[in-house]
């Protein structure tokens, strides 16, 4: 087996190293007008417009739990690609839809499918620009195909984690985890309800559409960009927390420090973590967003979202260059797989 990082893992995102070794050798012709291409921890691509304007774009896989409901599902795996976005300071302006369906998902589902796109897009602003949908043998929940989003801007609205100074602060809203305990609570609901307690199941279950971060990426980039209020900032997803602060850093080039202040655990996450045995700071966690601040907006930025009901904590701060992360107790090393689906596919083994 190979141990240089050139063997993709055999679920989930590749590794850094594989990034770098592999990825990073086979992105097509160079042009001078990307400004930002694909990279470890990067939410987004920039490419050079006319005049001052750029071109942001982002993709992932379309991601649906048909646990969620059909409506919940759709809506979630919409917000995850739209959360990219968010992180760079905007909403989408065009969704690219590719859905790749099993062939037994009847008419019922598709529509409401397509309608929740429909709702989510039009409710931004954003038109559905081009897509593909199809049926396909092979085709297995919970990835049915891919979603792209584009957003045209000012080069001045748009947030990248290499703007980062020396001195901003690091703060993330919500909980680690979020994203875990509450898909948990939908994929073993009685085990969820008899171990961990029926209010908190109820409670998780009432979260699910807290699985987004672009109220909250919007509502800071309105106090104010870069000095006057976020440098860049950065979703939890597939990693959670930990590797979403080893990738800021990196991405940013500086090193991060931590305070002495632990990563806010909600008590019903931290419930959930333990009876599947998830490590909260290394389990997907969408709702989840670190935001690199100006230390004097700091407060502002806490009261704006405080008024959505997103909670934002400060825990560290970007430092020199260095590109690594160190907490009280001494320096990080390279993020870990995601705890999550292994604790899922454990679980389900069980059951």
């Amino acid at each position: 087996m190979a141990t240089d990082g050139t063997r993709p893992p055999r679920t989930g995102k590749v590794s850094p190293g594989f990034f770098d070794r592999v990825v990073r050798r086979r992105l097509g012709a160079h042009r001078s007008d990307v400004l930002e291409g694909p990279g470890v921890g990067r939410d987004v691509g920039v490419a050079r417009g006319a005049a001052e304007t750029v071109l942001v774009a982002t993709t992932d896989p379309f991601y649906v739990l048909p646990q969620f409901g059909w409506r919940d599902a759709t809506w979630f795996g919409w917000q995850i690609v739209a959360s990219d976005l968010a992180t760079a300071g905007l909403p989408p302006q065009f969704v690219l839809p590719n859905l790749n369906l099993p062939p037994r998902l009847g008419a019922g589902p598709l529509r409401t499918i397509l309608s929740t796109i429909h709702e989510e897009s039009r409710r931004v602003g954003a038109a559905v620009l081009t897509g593909h949908t199809g049926r396909y043998e092979g085709v297995e929940f919970p990835i049915l195909g891919a979603l792209a989003m584009l957003a045209f801007a000012p080069s001045s609205e748009v947030l990248t984690a290499r703007e980062t100074p020396v001195g901003a602060r690091l703060l993330v809203t919500r909980s680690a985890a979020l994203e875990a305990a509450v898909t948990m609570a939908y994929l073993f609901p009685r085990r969820v309800r008899d171990r961990c307690g029926p209010s908190v199941a109820r409670r998780l279950r009432a979260r699910l559409r807290e699985l987004t971060v672009v109220p909250a990426a919007l509502a800071a980039v309105r106090v104010g960009r870069r000095a006057d209020g976020v440098w860049a900032m950065h979703d939890a997803t597939e990693g959670g927390v930990r590797t979403a602060i080893w990738e800021m850093a990196r991405a940013s080039g500086k090193s991060v420090e931590l305070d002495a202040e632990p990563i806010p655990v909600d008590p019903d996450i931290a419930s959930v973590c333990r009876e599947f045995h998830l490590e909260p700071l290394r389990a997907s966690s969408e709702g989840t967003l670190l935001l690199a601040a100006a230390p004097d907006r700091s407060d502002e930025l806490r009261r704006a979202l405080g008024r959505i009901g997103i909670p934002l904590t400060d825990i560290g701060r970007f430092t020199g260059r260095g590109a690594g992360v160190r907490d009280r107790r001494g320096p990080w090393g390279a993020p870990a797989p995601d705890s999550f689906w292994p604790a899922v596919q454990r679980a389900r083994r069980k059951a």
